[in-house]
């Protein structure tokens, strides 16, 4: 079983709250399971993996010290009952939901329940056998047998996903043309067949949703996915045959990626992170000509070796990433996870941050493996008028991480450098108080700005004015897609911090005038007023505006009534309790500002 970071963004893009067959959800199995057994003393020291197979869910515990490998059938489809397993009885009243929640986070319960097989090797196989000569397939089985082709066809080119099948992978070289002829004709073919079931069930339902947005964004991004794979293990010509003649994306998503693309200064280099933000950005470069001395660096995809060594070359136009690790280094199994052991307070200067890691005294052994290690949390970079100063507050940072920062050390201010909005804090490895809120993106400087506890970077205020005046008009307002609803959100957030600016500064008529104008430009029939529209109400509150604030919160409440929110995975009961949390702070909120 391989368990490594997906190598190329096919992750999340599952549907929520599927039950196939009547079988328990995920959710189901592991409540189920720490509530009938010590399931989590076992799981602080081993392995817990679970399997949806056609027998029904196996509980599979791989033991750390004697490398043990144990396999139970805990929920059999046959007779539809648990079966008792060998985990010592939990003798506790209640049940940890911490440790429930913990666990599911660490998994992906969301395929488990909108696939019928998946957590083992082979699931994909097994999915194609099932479904490819079936006829006709169900939207859910359609969207399954070309989510199961996508995996098995990048488990052709790498052992990046989980579970790949290790004995179809083609084992092919670090190196462009890396495919002989019969490879890539091979792929091709595999890949093909999941952009034809994404692109059946697209013209069958165009509503169908899933995690990224309905289906027409995920055919979109898979043809996307798969041009980037020719990139990089072919070539640009075989890669560009693979998007020309089709219009890709919506209106919408193409502005949206012009102006991700025309908020950064020449020969940028835009660090970004999912499908949504990286795929359409790609494609509009390539099918336009344009912006391309803008490098687009996908940071999760930096954690693959193949990756990060391919973009040292120049892309398009633009040069490649400016890094000082070795290839040996980036290879090594070693450099995945770098563990925090914070044996001093010393700044580490991430220009030197090659002699630390490197240095046999910062290796740590475990009963699994080695580790390197970093003795400090705080870091430095820069010298002079242009030196930053930081902390990460993380147990450890991952090797994407690590070839980020080194990134910014080699690049050493000579381009400028971008980040998108990832929602979270984590992704910026603490750099909080050095980037620049301008819109869509924070630039990275060496001023120190005042920033917020839950808010990311500081407002740069000119720039910010000048891109606010440039967003776009949203095309066909109406029951737009869940996905372009998100961007509506987004747009929201930045008048927002724009207005949050403003009165802070005092400047109260100037932030209910940008208020106003983001709630003109951006109205509940375009992307409904939910959970995030809280701020907004919050500071109609402040600019003691309650009329407008409270018809914002009535539309919100109705909306929570109506489930119409911009969130399409979220379960009734995940609903439930963001409605319920929701409601007690409109509550507080009115209760705070208008009986002042």
């Amino acid at each position: 079983m391989k368990k490594k970071l997906s190598l190329f963004l096919i992750f999340f893009i599952t549907i929520s709250g599927y039950c196939q067959n009547n079988s328990p959800t995920y959710k189901d199995i592991v409540t189920e399971l720490f509530k009938k057994y010590d399931a989590s003393s076992i799981y602080q020291s081993n392995t817990i993996l679970l399997e949806k197979r056609e027998i029904g869910w196996n509980v599979t515990t791989i033991y750390t010290e004697t490398k043990d490998t144990i396999t139970e059938l805990f929920w059999d489809n046959h007779y539809k009952k648990y079966n008792p397993i060998k985990f010592p009885k939990n003798t506790q009243i209640h049940v940890d939901e911490d440790e429930i929640t913990s666990f599911l986070n660490s998994s992906s319960p969301q395929r488990f329940n909108s696939l019928k097989y998946y957590g083992y090797v082979g699931w994909d196989d097994d999915l194609i056998k099932l479904y490819e000569n079936k006829k006709p397939l169900t939207d859910l089985e359609l969207y399954s047998l070309g989510y199961a082709y996508s995996n098995y066809a990048n488990g052709l080119l790498n052992d990046n996903f989980d579970f790949s099948i290790s004995k179809i992978n083609f084992k092919l070289p670090i190196s462009k043309n890396s495919m002989t002829a019969e490879q890539l004709q091979k792929y091709l073919s595999v890949e093909n067949k999941a952009i034809n079931c994404f692109k059946e069930l697209y013209d069958r339902n165009p509503k169908f949703e899933t995690i990224p947005g309905q289906i027409g964004i995920k055919y979109f991004n898979e043809i996307a996915s798969c041009f980037l794979n020719l990139r990089i293990y072919q070539n640009e010509e075989v890669a560009m045959k693979e998007i020309d003649g089709i219009d890709m994306y919506s209106e919408n998503y193409k502005l949206y990626a012009k102006s991700m693309l025309d908020s950064c200064e020449k020969d940028a280099i835009l660090f970004t992170a999912g499908d949504n933000d990286t795929f359409p950005l790609l494609i509009y470069q390539a099918k336009n000509n344009y912006r391309k001395d803008v490098l687009i660096v996908n940071t999760s995809l930096l954690q693959d070796e193949r990756y990060t060594l391919m973009m040292k070359n120049n892309v398009l136009e633009s040069n490649g990433i400016p890094l000082s690790l070795d290839s040996n280094f980036i290879k090594d199994d070693s450099s995945e996870v770098l563990l925090f052991v914070e044996s001093s307070n010393d700044v580490i200067s991430i220009e030197k941050l090659n002699s630390v890691i490197f240095d046999e005294a910062n290796f740590v052994e475990t009963l699994t493996k080695n580790y390197k290690t970093i003795p400090s949390k705080y870091f430095s970079f820069g010298k002079e008028e242009r030196k930053i100063e930081w902390s990460i507050d993380q147990q450890a940072l991952y090797r994407n991480h690590l070839i980020m920062l080194d990134i910014i050390a080699t690049n050493n201010w000579k381009r400028p450098i971008y980040f998108a909005d990832y929602n979270s804090e984590d992704s910026y490895l603490g750099l909080s108080k050095y980037l620049m809120f301008e819109g869509l993106v924070y630039k990275l400087g060496w001023k120190e700005g005042i920033t917020s506890d839950y808010e990311i970077g500081y407002v740069n205020v000119p720039k910010l004015e000048e891109n606010s005046k440039k967003m776009f008009q949203f095309k066909n307002k109406n029951n737009l897609p869940v996905e372009e609803r998100q961007l509506g959100m987004n747009y929201r957030t930045i008048y927002w911090r724009l207005a949050e600016y403003y009165f802070n500064e005092n400047q109260f008529k100037k932030a209910e005038s940008v208020l106003d104008e983001c709630i003109n430009l951006y109205p509940n029939n375009l992307s409904y007023f939910s959970f995030e529209s809280i701020s907004i109400i919050e500071s109609y509150f402040k600019l003691k505006s309650f009329e407008k604030a409270r018809k914002i919160k009535n539309q919100l409440l109705q909306n929570f009534i109506n489930k119409l929110d911009n969130y399409s995975f979220l379960t009734d009961s995940e609903r439930k309790i963001k409605y319920e949390n929701s409601k007690a702070r409109l509550e507080n909120l009115s209760d705070l500002f208008e009986k002042e």
